[in-house]
């Protein structure tokens, strides 16, 4: 009896330590794949400066692409437990992501997202990739899904004589 109850313990605790350190290997993982535009591949990493919001620290990702010049900032606002916005963050431009009532999809910058206030030029949005990309799911998915869902519809909402600026 003594021994199926040693025994027990030892699997408990071994079960929590393999999960507590498949959580640490998973913080530091890679995201990667195939965007399937002129960029090329896409790789998803944890980014050494987060985006601040009016005082609010984002969870923040570096997207970089095979062949852009410049690296993308991701950033999540959390909306409710189930949605969250992201905030895609070039060099020249920031624009959003959004889940609204469990649809995810892109939007035009509102203008707390933006630094300095002013509203994004859409001149370098396609504007027939904006209204396909206006719902992309209604399915919620991971964080780590929706991450690879944006690395693979963002460069298609960019005109590409404005894709150098990525």
């Amino acid at each position: 009896m003594k021994t199926k109850l040693i025994l027990t313990i030892a699997m408990i605790l071994l079960a929590c330590f393999s999960l507590e350190a498949q959580q640490s290997v998973l913080e530091d993982e890679v995201i990667s794949g195939a965007s399937l535009t002129d960029l090329g591949d896409y790789t998803i990493k944890t980014a050494r400066e987060p985006i601040s919001l009016k005082g609010k620290v984002l969870t923040t990702y570096e997207l970089s692409y095979e062949f852009a010049n410049y690296p993308v900032y991701i950033g999540i606002d959390p909306v409710s437990e189930e949605c969250r916005n992201f905030v895609v963050k070039t060099q020249a431009f920031t624009l959003v992501y959004r889940c609204e009532n469990h649809v995810f999809g892109s939007c035009t910058i509102a203008s707390i997202y933006n630094s300095n206030g002013e509203e994004l030029d859409l001149s370098i949005i396609d504007k027939r990739q904006k209204f396909a990309q206006r719902i992309i799911t209604q399915n919620i998915k991971s964080e780590d899904e929706l991450l690879g869902l944006i690395a693979c519809y963002f460069p298609d909402l960019i005109k590409e004589s404005y894709r150098k600026l990525i």
